[in-house]
């Protein structure tokens, strides 16, 4: 059975933060799996909202310590035979088997490092989260040209729709 560790990363987030975690076990249904939720100071509940959640490891940080240290601290705390890690974000709710999936696709091919699932609206359409590496030639696509101009060519060079 593939190991997964989940990391997910709490500010401000406990309605959220209970879907998500309401998720998961359907999510990584047929697999052992891990799930370590950093709170980052929230003024809310959220802490709470995690650590009602059985298995679930809540470190609160007393100070925000930015998203990228504190998902660090969330994936530390994999198990050291964890075959799988995945960065979650606390709004994401992921469908029946989406999770386990993931991580059979990535354990399938020994030369991949990284999976990405396409993300969809919650009415189901594709949220589009695939963006090329920031350049002027972007920032200026993105900004100053029009939406029609974005749909066509321009928009397929820069990766900026679909």
């Amino acid at each position: 059975m593939t190991l997964v560790h989940v990391g997910i990363v709490s500010w401000n987030t406990a309605d959220d933060l209970g879907r998500c975690l309401d998720a998961l076990p359907a999510a990584l249904e047929g697999t052992q799996y891990t799930v370590a939720v950093i709170d980052n100071a929230s003024s809310d509940d959220s802490a709470d909202v995690a650590a009602a959640h059985d298995g679930v490891d809540v470190i609160r940080n007393d100070h925000n310590v930015g998203y990228a240290r504190a998902m660090n601290q969330a994936l530390a705390l994999a198990p050291k035979d964890a075959e799988v890690l995945i960065a979650l974000n606390p709004d994401t709710v992921a469908p029946t088997g989406s999770l386990v999936e993931l991580a059979r696709r990535l354990l399938a091919h020994p030369d991949v490092g990284l999976v990405a699932p396409r993300l969809l609206n919650e009415d189901g359409s594709l949220q589009h989260s695939v963006y090329r590496f920031p350049s002027v030639a972007v920032a200026t696509s993105v900004s100053m040209a029009s939406e029609r101009s974005l749909a066509g060519g321009r928009g397929e060079r820069f990766w900026l729709h679909g």
